[in-house]
């Protein structure tokens, strides 16, 4: 499961990030430069994946895999946060929804690096 603190600083920096720029993060490494600048450091080190899908301007779905245990198995899920104007700015509803446990494979940065470089 995601700590608490992980998850409400996630939160925070997607509607920081949606107030200021007035659209929803693209990547993970974008909100993270944002919470940057904002003098804030996102761990995300216990993400093997993180997506982010806006669905339109008041609506942002992303969805997650944990880093796998040692057999390879790992938590997965959605987080959707909602925008919803009010009379002294917007208002915001996150859901956390816990989705199946999947087995994923460890991700290899060296060997992802070298089939990016025969694509391109």
């Amino acid at each position: 499961m995601i700590p608490e603190n992980t998850r409400r600083e996630l939160e925070w920096a997607v509607t920081a990030f949606r107030s200021e720029k007035e659209r929803w993060p693209c990547t993970a490494f974008e909100l993270w430069t944002f919470a940057r600048t904002l003098g804030k450091t996102l761990e995300f080190a216990g993400f093997h994946t993180l997506r982010f899908e806006p669905v339109n301007s008041v609506l942002l779905s992303a969805e997650y895999v944990r880093m796998p245990d040692a057999e390879g198995w790992s938590e997965s899920g959605t987080l959707t946060i909602l925008a919803a104007e009010a009379a002294d700015g917007l208002r915001w509803k996150a859901h956390w929804m816990w989705g199946p446990i999947r087995r994923v494979e460890p991700l290899n940065f060296c060997e992802m690096s070298k089939a990016y470089r025969r694509a391109g």
